[in-house]
């Protein structure tokens, strides 16, 4: 199965928003503790979004995670 742009934007948002919701943080705790705006948060977690690599890195740090666990299981 080939991947697109827009599978792979859809996992990596619902990685995103099962961490979050993981860790009970509101969107908005997550954006303060990276660094990045509620409206970049939303994008990446409802797939719209396509986030830079210092975007998921700030991520990975707010999540207190690795990058690896981003795209564990990911659609290939």
């Amino acid at each position: 199965m080939e991947i697109n742009q827009n599978t792979a934007n859809k996992a990596l948002g619902d990685r995103v928003y099962t961490l979050r919701a993981a860790k009970g943080m509101t969107k908005g705790d997550l954006a303060k503790a990276a660094g990045l705006s509620l409206f970049e948060i939303k994008e990446i977690e409802n797939g719209k979004g396509n986030p830079f690599i210092e975007q998921l890195i700030s991520l990975v740090g707010a999540l207190d995670t690795t990058m690896s666990v981003f795209f564990e299981d990911f659609p290939s």
